[in-house]
């Protein structure tokens, strides 16, 4: 299996120096383990841009267009994701996409809003929260049906920290002369 990994960093200078050992793992929300489960990526190429719209024209661009063949898009963050989720939602996107969501869905005051919202979340095929509490509060606004939520527990890359705090062990200073 292959995925396309969507994130709104830059992904590949993430892993490249995770496996160098120079950033934490966490960042990547889980496709660090990817490898040991037989998944290969494909990244998409990190552009900043101060446009939102600018941003999904070329998220759109890049997994629409990716001429390495992938089975499913994986996005750390659904920033940058809206076309290929719509066009998943009404049938023009075959590939399952699964996205981490940051925040509790919530249910908008503007019934448009929260028409397009509900459209929106049908071309999610799993929605991965933080916490259960975050899952809680999403699964009351009904948006998303329960057998696609899930919850994955997570938080930094204690091996790392180990590492760094080994390599570089704090500091001590005397607390009266405030030296080192």
């Amino acid at each position: 299996m292959k995925i396309f990994l969507q994130a709104p960093n830059d992904g590949q200078y993430a892993y490249d120096n995770w496996l160098k050992g120079r950033f934490p793992g966490h960042f990547l929300y889980g496709a660090t383990h990817f490898k040991d489960f037989g998944i290969e990526m494909v990244m998409r190429r990190h552009r900043v841009y101060k446009s939102r719209l600018m941003k999904a024209l070329d998220g759109a661009r890049q997994i629409l267009f990716c001429k390495e063949h992938y089975d499913a898009v994986f996005a750390t963050y659904h920033s940058g994701l809206a076309i290929p989720v719509m066009m998943r939602a009404l049938g023009l996107f075959r590939k399952r996409i699964v996205v981490w969501h940051h925040q509790p869905i919530i249910k908008s005051p503007k019934w448009w809003r929260e028409w397009l919202g509900k459209i929106y979340y049908k071309g999610m095929d799993d929605v991965i929260f933080f916490s259960q509490k975050i899952y809680d509060d999403s699964l009351k606004v009904g948006k998303v049906s329960q057998d696609r939520m899930h919850v994955g527990h997570w938080g930094p890359d204690l091996r790392f920290y180990d590492r760094v705090l080994k390599e570089y062990p704090p500091l001590r200073i005397n607390p009266i002369t405030q030296t080192i």
